[in-house]
């Protein structure tokens, strides 16, 4: 099979099947992503901790995403089909047991079993079976219609989140893995895929991609990945609803004690409103990225993210806060897709999920570190403090990702020999 055939640009039904395949699949995982964020006062007080608690307790299950690397091995041995059915469907379930989990030692586990299988390779697939030229924009709209769970899980937030937090992640997670399991049927397994078990190509291992001609796009790609992880695990996304609870005077769970809308409601409402933004970004994440370049359209949303940021912490009102998750929301959204999109983009097809396979493990680790630093911080100064220190990150963005080469427009097969086999045309 040629190069030429394994690029075709025609789109056919199948790339459609495809687009809504992967969104009911991101969907899936970003609505268990969002509502954990969201019912993180509900969660500590379910299991009679503290809310600083919260950070060190997500920091252990963490741990998790470093075996997630085994996991990552297993769609270049076995297929990437098979292994979105097994990978999805574990997954899932974990999460589900930790819903019902009656005491904190069984949520953990459940929940550290669901965090090595938190492995999402909708970006492998779209880099193998899409076109070059609108790859990343392919991606920003599966992320952006999945990213539809968003407003659902915000919607759920306005009730009350402490009585019923554990049924929702069943109530959306069981039929959600069911529609999942139905298209799966229809899958197909990728072309570039199907490629390699029909050449012959050098036997891989696990720790092949530690040659030396990966190192440095290994590091580089590493990094913008950890710092993206760190700014959602560690930042403002993460806590913001401990933050407007304990220090910005709003009442987790009664109607309007302190001020007009400071309540639980408003939560939902803002998180509705915010997500709103998150779902413009990811589908802009794709148009910017394969129109202006992938380095040029993080480097401007790093920036205005910074700008909501201040905007959050120092604000007074309501109307500061929603315009301030907007803004975090949206960029947020652009910067974090392309730096997924960059991730898979260097490898070569035998190697794509075993290499960012050790990049998602590494970025992993922010949420290990970060969210004890942050319980270190929130515990020992604010949670406004806090945030402010972490105003770093996009700025260490910026700067990792500019030693990145630019990858807008090409075909997988050229970046692979131009930047990691350094072959000259």
């Amino acid at each position: 099979m040629s190069k030429t055939v394994l690029e075709q640009e025609e789109w056919t039904s199948y790339h459609t099947f495809l687009v809504i395949f992967l969104s009911v699949y991101n969907f899936i995982s970003l609505f268990s992503i969002v509502y954990t964020g969201l019912v993180l006062p509900a969660i500590a007080a379910t299991f009679n901790i503290g809310t600083p608690v919260i950070a060190s307790i997500f920091s252990i299950i963490g741990i998790g995403v470093i075996f997630s690397v085994f996991v990552r091995r297993i769609p270049d041995k076995i297929g990437r089909k098979p292994s979105m059915l097994i990978i999805s469907l574990i997954y899932v379930v974990n999460l589900c047991l930790s819903a019902i989990a009656p005491e904190l030692t069984l949520y953990i586990i459940f929940r550290l079993i669901s965090g090595i299988f938190a492995v999402n390779i909708s970006n492998i697939i779209i880099a193998e079976e899409m076109p070059a030229h609108n790859r990343a924009k392919i991606s920003g709209v599966v992320v952006s219609i999945g990213m539809s769970s968003s407003i659902l899980a915000s919607f759920i937030a306005t009730f009350n989140m402490l009585a019923y937090w554990r049924h929702f992640f069943l109530i959306v997670n069981i039929p959600g893995i069911i529609a999942f399991c139905i298209l799966w049927f229809k899958m197909k397994e990728t072309r570039r895929y199907e490629r390699t078990k029909t050449k012959k190509v050098e036997n891989h291992t696990l720790f092949s991609i530690f040659q030396k001609k990966y190192i440095r796009i290994l590091l580089l790609t590493s990094l913008i990945m950890f710092t993206s992880q760190w700014i959602y695990s560690g930042g403002i996304k993460r806590y913001f609803t401990v933050f407007l609870f304990e220090e910005k005077g709003f009442n987790p769970f009664s109607f309007g004690t302190f001020q007009p809308f400071r309540n639980d409601f408003f939560i939902g409402f803002l998180s509705m409103f915010s997500y709103i933004g998150s779902i413009i970004g990811y589908w802009l994440s794709g148009y910017f990225g394969d129109r202006f370049g992938r380095k040029k359209s993080i480097y401007g949303a790093a920036s205005i993210y910074l700008v909501g940021n201040a905007i959050f912490i120092f604000g007074t009102t309501e109307i500061h806060f929603l315009i301030g998750m907007f803004i975090i929301n949206i960029n947020f959204a652009i910067f974090s897709t392309l730096n997924q999109v960059m991730s898979v983009e260097f490898w070569p097809t035998e190697q794509r999920s075993t290499a960012s396979g050790w990049v998602f493990v590494f970025s992993s680790t922010a949420g290990i570190f970060g969210n004890m630093i942050v319980f270190y911080l929130a515990s020992t100064t604010s949670w406004a403090s806090t945030f402010i220190v972490l105003s770093i990150l996009p700025v260490l963005l910026i700067i990792f990702i500019s030693f990145l080469p630019e990858t807008k427009a090409r075909v997988v097969e050229e970046i692979f020999e131009t930047e990691i086999e350094q072959k000259t045309k």
